[in-house]
């Protein structure tokens, strides 16, 4: 699954890139907005998020609706919130970097930035397995959480 995730955001990236920027992610978002490299305004930028996050819970609660199970952290894998929590928060930022160097920098657009970008989450969702739930974006992370809190099973 981990590369299925990479490549398809790569393939997202590559495709909406030149519609919005390719902000899918609200870390992502809120970390161009503070690069201040005026790539995107503090009010569009809030609008995103806020649709990013209706999106990740839309998409938790659809998940959810369409297999009749849902995921979350599993404490009876790491006994501790905190692996889960670093991890995301390391691999986010890292994800964050990749972007603002590839995505954001002043020889942007290039070639490689969509590829480079898919290829953190690849490589992050890999070396996390089996610690953490690996979406390193805040918005999916909410989403299926709630999702899974509606679970009753």
């Amino acid at each position: 699954a981990p590369v299925a995730i990479g490549l398809m955001l790569a393939v997202q990236i590559y495709t909406f890139g030149a519609v919005s920027g390719g902000f899918l992610n609200p870390a992502v978002t809120l970390a161009v907005l503070l690069s201040r490299r005026e790539k995107i305004l503090p009010q569009i930028a809030a609008l995103y998020m806020a649709a990013q996050f209706l999106g990740g819970i839309v998409a938790g609660f659809m998940a959810f609706a369409g297999t009749e199970t849902s995921f979350c952290y599993d404490f009876a894998v790491t006994k501790s919130f905190g692996t889960s929590f670093e991890l995301e928060w390391f691999f986010s930022m890292a994800l964050c970097g990749v972007v603002l160097a590839a995505g954001t920098s002043n020889d942007a657009p290039n070639q490689y930035f969509g590829f480079a970008i898919g290829c953190s989450v690849i490589g992050g969702a890999l070396a996390c397995g089996g610690f953490d739930q690996c979406s390193f974006n805040p918005a999916v992370t909410v989403g299926m959480n709630l999702a899974n809190y509606a679970n009753s099973n």
